[in-house]
């Protein structure tokens, strides 16, 4: 089965349309860089509490890029994170290979805070968007524009 630019979003039930997939299924997300910027602004704007804004994503061989800006101690600072995703232990690993946050006026704290609170933004995103999904990840593939998710559909523990 192959699901094209799925939303990950819980409300819009990609979960739902994975209940109706018999245990043991191979299943195929394909998502598009384009319409995965979308879906991400979209969550962003509803989401009044969320420390970072302006987020659009980049997908190339073997990297995700996301550029946006990050509230730091009340101040919005540019960042950019460069990473790569794999499959690990049936879940989703983001493993971060370059960030930078601000300018060369940035106070070194800043930057320290800003990256702290990066590395825990993506940790929790990541996990949330497949962690509830009942999906045992095998490979995880970004290549020029597109990322391309493959599991197994398997039985969420209750």
């Amino acid at each position: 089965m192959t699901l094209v630019d799925p939303s990950l979003l819980p409300s819009d039930g990609l979960a739902e349309q994975l209940a109706g997939v018999p245990v043991g299924q191979h299943v195929v997300l394909v998502f598009h860089e384009d319409r995965f910027a979308q879906a991400l602004a979209a969550h962003v704007a509803a989401e009044p509490r969320a420390i970072y804004r302006d987020v659009d994503v980049q997908f190339s061989p073997a990297q995700v890029e996301m550029r946006g800006r990050i509230c730091v101690f009340g101040v919005w600072v540019s960042a950019t994170v460069r990473g790569n995703l794999q499959a690990q232990d049936c879940q989703a690993k983001v493993t971060v290979t370059d960030l930078s946050v601000g300018g060369l006026l940035t106070p070194a704290l800043m930057r320290q805070e800003a990256r702290r609170l990066i590395h825990g933004e993506l940790d929790k995103a990541v996990d949330g968007l497949f962690r509830t999904l009942p999906l045992c990840l095998e490979s995880i593939e970004v290549l020029d524009g597109v990322a391309i998710v493959e599991g197994t559909k398997q039985q969420l523990e209750p």
